[in-house]
């Protein structure tokens, strides 16, 4: 907790499918390096992303993966290795749904996959090159 913000992570460790989770309500106007950290904190294959606002919110809102692009040109790009400059792994939003919850608020969710290619790690050179033992802070 950090004024009026707060971050928590939950992580449930499985045999086969782990689960893990990021939840903050940090007010920033671009979502795309806490997402970038994150993503390099737990390497995932895949995952979603869950975004609530209100229309204020949205309004007030800059640079947002979730909004960027069509389905097939909405990316990020995420760097596992700092002696590689360049190294990156790509993860391309595969959906988007929304939902309108309250009178003026929206929920809308993004799945995200891995995309091997050109100039992107895949799933198994990332996971070699993660430095175990090293908090994210030093990453």
């Amino acid at each position: 907790i950090l004024f009026r913000s707060y971050s928590t992570m939950h992580i449930t460790p499985e045999e086969g499918s782990s689960y893990a989770s990021f939840e903050t309500n940090q007010k920033v106007t671009n979502y795309t390096p806490l997402i970038s950290n994150v993503v390099r904190a737990f390497r995932p294959k895949r995952f979603v992303m869950t975004l609530m606002a209100d229309e204020g919110g949205l309004v007030q809102m800059g640079s947002n993966p979730l909004f960027e692009g069509s389905t097939s040109k909405s990316k990020i790009a995420v760097s596992f290795n700092k002696t590689k400059p360049g190294a990156k792994s790509t993860y391309k939003r595969s959906n988007l749904a929304s939902i309108q919850v309250e009178d003026d608020v929206c929920c809308m969710m993004g799945n995200w996959v891995l995309e091997d290619g050109p100039g992107s790690l895949s799933a198994e050179e990332a996971e070699s090159q993660r430095p175990r033992g090293l908090s994210v802070a030093n990453y």
